[in-house]
């Protein structure tokens, strides 16, 4: 199993429980993806490792349809609950692995927002850029968010601890490579006296 499946297959919706339950929050960042991509009422929007859609059901109110995809099986069956309790029906989830994506010209505009970015090696990473642009159409337009280096820098902290709702500690020891201009993060979970 990858580092990229132990995530989130593992205690992600705990960690994140804060950010995943402010719709507020979550409604400020999908009106910022509107206005970037200059979204239009009959657009079609992929939402590319759209978690538990939070962003892609806002998105959903603006355009005509949205299309959520992530790997993750919980998130997708996340997504597509609060979709019905929100009775939201232009909003499609699908379970898909970001390396394998195979759209062929189907959207007007796709997004990766939320720390969705950059889990590969350069080759796999400009692979799945061109997957997204095969995915869109002529004139079709992708935003892509990521921390930048600078802002990143001037909060750093090489390790980091929380607690979760079940008493579990989590350790979180960061690194920065300057060359290559990323965070490397390790996580370490100890609940009583397991590790």
């Amino acid at each position: 199993m990858s580092w990229v499946e132990d995530l989130f297959d593992g205690p992600y919706d705990s960690e994140y429980a804060g950010v995943l339950a402010d719709t507020e929050g979550a409604a400020r960042e999908a009106e910022f993806i509107v206005r970037e991509l200059d979204l239009k009422q009959n657009d079609r929007v992929l939402d590319l490792a759209c978690g538990h859609g939070r962003h892609a059901l806002v998105v959903a109110g603006r355009v005509a349809e949205v299309v959520g995809y992530d790997r993750t099986k919980r998130f997708i069956e996340y997504g597509q609950k609060w979709a019905a309790d929100r009775g939201v029906t232009n909003v499609r989830f699908i379970i898909g692995d970001m390396r394998e994506l195979a759209f062929d010209t189907e959207f007007d505009a796709a997004y990766n927002y939320f720390t969705s970015w950059g889990y590969y090696d350069d080759k796999t990473n400009i692979d799945i850029l061109k997957r997204v642009c095969c995915s869109l159409k002529s004139g079709g337009r992708f935003l892509l968010e990521f921390i930048a280096r600078d802002a990143l820098m001037g909060r750093f902290k090489d390790r980091d601890w929380s607690e979760l709702d079940d008493g579990t500690v989590v350790l979180i020891e960061h690194s920065f490579d300057f060359e290559t201009g990323r965070q490397r993060s390790r996580r370490t979970y100890k609940k009583g006296s397991e590790t």
